[in-house]
């Protein structure tokens, strides 16, 4: 399991990003203030915005690993211990809050690269889908589907969860988990016998409902960065486009800018072929 915990989940490889982040520097060096500035530097700190923050959420997943690791229970508090059971909850909790956020993230890089201006507490699959600007791009609604329905599980346990207060049962023994763990944080290590006479194994059964619960969130996790990365794939050509009108549209085409985007494209190209060469 902690083979996981180095994982790469962020799209910070991605062209889209490398070419928004280069163009946000100079604007950041510049300390260009955002309600003043031209709308092509606009677009350019709203979209880096967006991509930051979701690489930044995508990187919070990473701590669910070490969440899901830990051993040293009962956690002791100056407000008295918290049991492995309860400890197993609050991991789940933060884990379901944490992946509905990237997927909100993604709706909202989306909205910003089409420009959408819709309030950020309207954008949803729907209201995107549904957008004249976006309902030609058949694939792009495709993956903003496949981003909403990702890791049917977690998300029927999430739904579950935050509108109808209903958990995930731990174990093929609850009663005796949530019993044993209880009495381990009031410092007994003896937990007694299941119901067959064999002798509680507490670690045992910690161990077994983590796993589960770790392959369930990498194979939730590896799909949906793999949808994302397919969207920031189909939104750079949106973006390069409409940043080169806005430039147009206010003063004039910014060589220096247009170098950094070939820039970009030049060594992502070179990079995948020196990649594709290698398998």
């Amino acid at each position: 399991m902690s083979g996981n915990i180095n994982k790469d989940l962020s799209v910070e490889h991605c062209l889209l990003t490398g070419v928004v982040y280069d163009l946000f520097q100079p604007l950041h060096l510049h300390d260009v203030d955002f309600q003043s500035t031209t709308p092509d530097k606009k677009y350019v700190l709203y979209a880096h915005h967006r991509l930051y923050s979701l690489n930044e959420r995508l990187k919070s997943l990473t701590i669910m690993y070490r969440m899901l690791a830990y051993e040293g229970f009962p956690l002791n508090t100056d407000d008295g211990n918290i049991s492995r059971q309860e400890w197993v909850h609050i991991t789940l909790d933060t884990m379901l809050s944490r992946i509905t956020s990237v997927r909100d993230c993604v709706y909202l890089l989306v909205d910003s690269i089409f420009e959408l201006q819709l309030h950020p507490r309207k954008v949803n699959r729907k209201s995107l889908i549904k957008n004249e600007s976006i309902k030609e791009h058949e694939h792009l609604i495709s993956l903003i589907n496949s981003i909403t329905n990702n890791g049917l599980i977690l998300r029927n346990e999430r739904d579950a969860l935050f509108h109808r207060g209903e958990r995930r049962v731990l174990g093929d023994n609850p009663e005796i988990y949530y019993i044993a763990s209880s009495m381990e944080s009031m410092g007994q290590s003896d937990f007694g016998t299941g119901p067959e006479g064999e002798k509680i194994d507490l670690d045992k059964e910690h161990k077994s409902i983590t796993n589960v619960i770790n392959k369930e969130f990498t194979e939730s996790i590896d799909e949906l960065v793999g949808f994302i990365e397919s969207i920031c794939v189909l939104l750079y050509p949106v973006f390069k486009k409409r940043f080169i009108k806005n430039m147009e549209e206010n003063g004039g085409i910014h060589q220096s800018a247009i170098s950094l985007i070939d820039r970009a494209e030049y060594y992502a190209e070179y990079f995948k072929s020196k990649s594709e060469k290698s398998q």
